[in-house]
């Protein structure tokens, strides 16, 4: 498997122990990790290390996946840099919905 350096850790580890990782199994770390990255927020020395966690499982899904992370993360920026957002109480934003034209 080619892979860039940022998506082989992943896969390195569970060929190192005789796994062939699936979609499914590395969306299943990806969710636990997130889970740690939540958990470790405020704390700029565990912050690196599962941001880093999070990414490592996110492009080893896309690999997975059969798809250029990158690739999907400018077309899905190209989208909504073409959107109109809203700020919604809790400091978040979401793009508005445009009527169907139909």
């Amino acid at each position: 498997l080619l892979l860039p350096p940022a998506r082989r850790p992943f896969f390195e580890v569970l060929a190192a122990l005789g796994c062939q990782p699936d979609a499914t199994t590395i969306l299943t770390k990806l969710v636990a990790e997130v889970g740690e990255l939540v958990v470790a927020h405020g704390e700029r020395r565990l912050v690196e290390a599962e941001a880093a966690d999070v990414a490592i499982c996110l492009y080893s899904y896309a690999a997975a996946m059969d798809f250029d992370l990158e690739a999907a993360v400018w077309s899905k920026h190209a989208i909504n840099k073409g959107r109109r957002w809203a700020l919604n109480p809790d400091g978040t934003l979401s793009h508005i919905k445009e009527e169907d034209p139909r």
